[in-house]
């Protein structure tokens, strides 16, 4: 398999206000690890968060938590539902973070940004069509993330969608 880096999006550390009353707020990075922390499945490493403090030093957290998922939309909802705390992109959460259905933590530490890929069969003679889809997915990403630099997951949705003709 290839993969191709198309773009990189911002990733947001959040809970559910109904998980922080329960469980209390996260005032530091080594809290996260006593918490429940809902982990994507294909993360590198999936065991540890990263993130980047306001003096621009990185720093990594190890969390573990009682749900592990391959897709982010699982995260939130389970957040959402108060089963505990998120790492995602921003364009997943963005209209729950706005409606204060989740709750951005940790002000003091920036996730490290999320990259999407796009991972096609390797072959010597790639078809055309996979390779004019993978362009064109790069370049219409690209081109909206620049016109909404904050982009969240109302706006994603308003964006132009890419069709795709056979």
């Amino acid at each position: 398999m290839i993969g191709r880096r198309i773009i990189t999006t911002k990733t947001v550390l959040c809970a559910s206000p109904h998980y922080l009353e329960r469980f209390g707020v996260p005032r530091t990075l080594q809290d996260l690890a006593s918490r429940n922390c809902l982990v994507h499945s294909l993360s590198k490493p999936r065991d540890a968060w990263r993130f980047v403090g306001r003096d621009g030093e990185p720093a990594t957290v190890q969390v573990s938590g009682r749900f592990v998922a391959n897709n982010g939309g699982m995260l939130r909802m389970l957040a959402l539902k108060g089963e505990g705390i998120i790492c995602v992109p921003s364009f997943i959460v963005g209209a729950d973070l706005a409606e204060g259905l989740l709750v951005r933590l940790l002000d003091d530490y920036e996730p490290v940004e999320t990259p999407v890929t796009a991972v096609y069969p390797h072959g010597r003679f790639l078809s055309a069509k996979v390779r004019a889809f993978v362009d064109l997915l790069a370049a219409q990403l690209t081109r909206i993330l620049s016109d909404r630099p904050n982009i969240d997951s109302e706006s994603w949705q308003a964006a132009p969608k890419l069709r795709v003709l056979k």
